[in-house]
C-alpha cells in the first residue's frame, strides 16, 4: 500500500552562504509499506523554481507550513531530491 502527500507553496531557498530567493515548490513524499508496516525511508521527489548559486549542492528550503527541507537539484529544470524535511 502506497501513502502520499503532497507540499506545495511558495517558500525561501537559502544557500549555505546565506544567499536567499523567493520560489514556488511542490514537493512528493511517498511511503510504501510492507507487510503492514512502513519502510522507515520514504521517496521524497518534487520541483523549486530553479535557482543558482555558485558552487552550491544542498539547499535549504522553508516550506509555508514551518517545516524546512534540505534538498538538491537534480537538473536544470528545477526537478529535486529531498535528503531531509522537518523541523528545525
Amino acid at each position: 500500500m502506497r501513502r502520499n502527500e503532497t507540499i506545495k507553496g511558495t517558500g525561501t531557498v537559502t544557500s549555505s552562504s546565506g544567499e536567499h530567493a523567493k520560489v514556488k515548490y511542490e514537493i512528493h513524499i511517498t511511503r510504501e509499506d510492507a507487510y503492514g508496516e512502513t519502510i522507515p525511508l520514504p521517496s521524497r521527489d518534487g520541483w523549486v523554481n530553479p535557482v543558482c548559486f555558485f558552487g552550491v549542492q544542498t539547499l535549504t528550503l522553508a516550506l509555508k507550513d514551518g517545516r524546512t527541507a534540505k534538498f538538491i537539484y537534480q537538473n536544470d529544470s528545477g526537478a529535486i531530491h529531498v535528503n531531509w524535511i522537518g523541523q528545525e
